[in-house]
């Protein structure tokens, strides 16, 4: 007897831009793209090997950038212009410099945002949304933001905590100012 089972995670992105007076637009609602790293983070996490800390193994950082890659897909590895430490500026998040996991290389000083663990709700037994803020002290450059990635924490157990990206989304320029806030709702189904 066989018993194999299709294994499909998926995602949603919504962004809600949120101005000064709470008023609240939809600025951009779509699938995502589950990339490889969600693969190589489950397959280690299923397979028992990697990291023994399941807090390793959950979706913990994000990045957004201000570029975009012009094809992406499962392939995909890492943003094409992640934002630094600096441009982050004064965020409700953690901001950490890490060392990122790009397909077979690790890439040094890396800048994320942590997602706290308040703002992770589970909906369903197989679905987990999480609250993205860039507030409006947050990341206000000249440039627009126009891509965003999830980061699975530190499934391989390098020594320094070594995210790896496992889900990415490009969308339509939105230049952040301190006049708004943008919430990203990312919802995963496993």
């Amino acid at each position: 007897m066989t018993n194999i089972e299709k294994y499909t995670p998926k995602g949603y992105l919504e962004i809600i831009k949120i101005d000064k007076d709470g008023e609240e637009e939809v600025l951009f609602s779509d699938r995502n793209t589950i990339v490889s790293g969600m693969g190589v983070g489950l397959s280690y996490m299923f397979a028992g090997s990697g990291s023994r800390s399941i807090k390793d193994f959950q979706i913990g950082k994000f990045q957004v950038g201000t570029s975009s890659h012009a094809t992406y897909g499962a392939s995909t590895f890492q943003l094409a212009s992640a934002l630094t430490y600096a441009d982050y500026g004064g965020s409700p998040f953690s901001v950490c410099s890490l060392n990122q996991y790009a397909n077979g290389v690790v890439l040094s000083n890396k800048a994320f945002l942590q997602i706290p663990f308040n703002l992770v709700r589970r909906i369903d037994r197989t679905t987990v949304q999480f609250g993205l803020v860039l507030d409006n002290s947050t990341a206000n450059l000249s440039n627009p933001l126009k891509e965003i990635g999830l980061f699975m924490n530190n499934p391989l157990n390098y020594v320094t905590p070594t995210p790896i990206l496992v889900a990415y989304k490009v969308f339509s320029p939105i230049l952040k100012t301190n006049d708004i806030t943008l919430l990203f709702k990312w919802t995963i189904t496993f």
